[in-house]
């Protein structure tokens, strides 16, 4: 119904009634009523938000026209409880950026309508810090730092570093070294963490250099007992019995140079390192090698008493377990290619005359003595021949104290000596044996005795050249097949030695005086120069009965001596000398300047700088397969000066490589020290061969020592040429 209808209905009173309350209601709305309902809607309030992404921390405050808002962390929406008109205008701001994070409005500011306002939008993402930190030790180029994906290359001598990239906050982060620097190692600390907010400055990255495993092999089965100790520097390594590898304790340094030695032997053995002196590769090392023997000699033939010292000939060419060379001093040797061990003449001081011109042959692998060749007899004054010619009736004459090479093609060669019967004196005949067809061959020289020679001119090779007869000399064998002598007592009243030095090249058939005086000018006395220093003035001066090696290196050594002439009368050396092929120079290493010296031992088995044997002259000498020096014996000095001189057997090795001696074995002191036999073939650590001098030595295939006669004392201590056959 209307309200029209409806009045039109009412009585006229309520009708009355009724239209004067519209009229009221009428004015009102045209007058102080409308008034007041338009005030009313004026003050109507609206909210302020919006929405809020990426906010992962606390601490963001949001601000506008006087009003703040604190919103929680991983809110999506916020609205401020502020409420704000009709036309108010805002400006929503980040007052406080929570830790970490950068915060950003967008669609922040306007004037309200008749609505709330739901579209500001606050936007907040993780801030980024520098990663770095300090670097100590880099002292060389090439290290790369990572943090995942991002590198920095790190400059030598650098002191601090920064990723190229900044890591945002609550990151994780791994600082890691993904490529050392040359020759060092770094480690990385304090490099893994979650990002705070800040930068990064404490990972510590420290470079110190590179150290590599230094070891190497026993030799299987060698290593018998307990008490071998191995050296480096100060770092020290105790190898157990029955080892058969080994490290040093402490690495080595990439580049530095390394030393291992035996600081200490173990009981009953002496141990020896090869391949122990080397610079340092960039990876570990196990190259090094120790051998150990039974510090032993093993008597295995002839007799032990110079009473029943004869020998025995046997049959030409046939070996028999019978067979033994007679007892004799000052024989001449060689070991032939298959390792063989061959012997020639020598005094036998029993025989009247005593010379011998017997050729012998000695087969480690059988253990038999063959007489190959010669006489049986003392005094034999040999057959010549023609000149270059081989022919069976061929015989160097009997003689003592010659040199002997053996040159590639395996041939013997002698040269020199002295004969005591029909030549009766020095010789410098030259003469070479052919194994294969058992003939000799008179190559060069004089069949007469002291020969004065012909130097010619030094350092020239001519047909002419010859050196003069000598007895004593001292021989080597160059790796290119030359033939080398120095020294000796040549011909002359009185007694005279000899200090010049000569090659022989087997391939031309000539001789070239290399260094040192002619045969003319005799008794030269030693001119050391700067100990270690190679000068053209230096000379070890004559000399006879001296030691001689040849190394690795082809370098020539020579050690100790004797000198006798008319003026000092007798004297023993215990200098050591290299000469240089490559600059015809002599180099003074080692041992006394000055004649009669006493020996410094050391400790027994163990290398040392001070070490030096005594002076002493014809000990037996080896050169091992390493290129070590090894001697025996001799006539000369212990290191007890109130023993004097006298007959000796100590047992010594010098390494040229370190330059240092080590007495291996022995008694010390000379005492014309009795020997101590054994069970014969049997090795026992107090066999010890008696004092001696003029004995000979040979290496086998096996690299074994082997040593024969010589003139000295039996197992009771009885003073004369001897015919035992000693191994070590």
């Amino acid at each position: 119904m209307t309200t029209a209808s409806r009045v039109a209905y009412c009585s006229p009173l309520y009708r009355a009634l009724a239209l004067a309350a519209m009229c009221v209601s009428l004015t009102a709305c045209n007058g102080s009523t409308s008034t007041t309902a338009t005030a009313t809607a004026n003050t109507s309030t609206y909210s302020l938000g919006g929405t809020i992404s990426g906010l992962t921390g606390t601490g963001l405050v949001l601000a506008s026209s006087g009003a703040t808002l604190s919103v929680s962390a991983g809110a999506r929406t916020f609205a401020f409880s502020t409420k704000f008109a009709t036309a108010a205008p805002y400006a929503v701001t980040v007052q406080d950026t929570p830790a970490g994070l950068t915060c950003s409005v967008a669609a922040g500011s306007g004037t309200f309508g008749a609505a709330n306002v739901t579209d500001v939008v606050v936007t907040c993402s993780d801030q980024s810090y520098a990663l770095g930190g300090t670097v100590s030790g880099l002292t060389a180029a090439g290290l790369v730092l990572a943090n995942g994906h991002d590198t920095v290359q790190v400059l030598a001598h650098a002191a601090v570093f920064v990723l190229p990239a900044a890591v945002r906050f609550s990151s994780r982060y791994s600082v890691i070294v993904a490529t050392q620097p040359t020759g060092l190692t770094c480690i990385v600390s304090n490099g893994s963490g979650q990002m705070p907010a800040s930068n990064v400055t404490n990972v510590a990255v420290t470079c110190a250099i590179t150290r590599y495993t230094l070891g190497g092999a026993v030799i299987a089965g060698t290593l018998t007992a307990s008490g071998l100790v191995l050296a480096n520097g100060t770092d020290r390594l105790a190898v157990a019995a029955n080892a058969s590898v080994f490290s040093m304790p402490t690495g080595v340094a990439g580049g530095a140079l390394f030393s291992v030695t035996v600081a200490a032997q173990p009981a009953g053995l002496v141990c020896i390192v090869n391949d122990g002196n080397g610079t340092m590769p960039s990876a570990a090392f196990a190259g090094v090698q120790v051998t150990c023997t039974a510090r032993a000699w093993t008597w295995e033939a002839g007799s032990e008493s110079v009473q029943s010292a004869a020998g025995s000939y046997g049959t030409r060419g046939v070996a028999a377990a019978g067979n033994t060379p007679s007892q004799r001093d000052s024989e001449m040797n060689w070991t032939d290619q298959s390792g063989r061990l061959w012997l020639f003449g020598g005094s036998d001081q029993g025989r009247s005359p005593g010379d011998l011109d017997d050729l012998w042959m000695y087969d480690p692998a059988t253990g038999l003595w063959t007489w190959v060749n010669g006489s049986n007899t003392g005094g034999d004054s040999g057959s010549y021949g023609t000149k270059g010619v081989a022919t069976a009736g061929n015989t160097p004459p009997s003689r003592h104290s010659g040199v002997t090479w053996v040159d590639s093609s395996g041939h013997l060669w002698l040269f020199s000596g002295f004969n005591d019967t029909n030549l009766a004196g020095s010789l410098n005949d030259l003469w070479t044996y052919d194994i294969g067809t058992n003939q000799w061959t008179w190559v060069g020289g004089m069949a007469v005795a002291n020969d004065p020679g012909s130097a010619g001119t030094r350092g020239v090779a001519a047909a002419g050249n010859l050196p003069s007869s000598r007895v004593g000399a001292v021989a080597w064998t160059d790796s290119a097949g030359h033939f080398w002598l120095y020294g000796g007592n040549i011909p002359g009243g009185g007694g005279l030695t000899a200090n010049d030095l000569w090659m022989y090249d087997p391939t031309s058939a000539l001789w070239t005086w290399v260094n040192g005086s002619t045969a003319a000018t005799a008794d030269v006395t030693a001119a050391y120069g700067t100990r270690g220093v190679a000068a053209a003035g230096n000379t070890p001066g004559s000399r006879q009965g001296a030691a001689t090696w040849t190394d690795n290196a082809g370098h020539l050594w020579l050690f100790a001596g004797s000198i006798y002439d008319s003026s000092v009368q007798s004297g023993e050396f215990a200098d050591l000398w290299s000469y240089d092929m490559a600059s015809n120079l002599w180099t003074w290493v080692g041992g006394a300047n000055s004649q009669n010296a006493i020996g410094m031992n050391g400790s027994q088995g163990i290398a040392a700088a001070g070490n030096t044997p005594g002076g002493r002259t014809e000990p037996a000498v080896w050169t091992d397969h390493a290129g070590r020096f090894w001697l025996f014996g001799g006539a000369g000095y212990g290191p007890d000066a109130s023993a004097g001189s006298g007959w000796l057997s100590d047992l010594w090795m010098f390494d040229p490589t370190t330059q240092e001696w080590i007495w291996v074995n022995g008694p010390a002191d000379p005492s014309n020290n009795a020997g101590v036999y054994g069970t014969e073939g049997m090795p026992a650590p107090t066999n010890v061969p008696g004092g001696r001098v003029l004995p000979v030595g040979w290496v086998d295939a096996d690299g074994s020592f082997w040593m024969f006669g010589g003139y000295g004392a039996d197992a009771n201590a009885l003073h004369f040429d001897l015919n035992d056959l000693w191994k070590f």
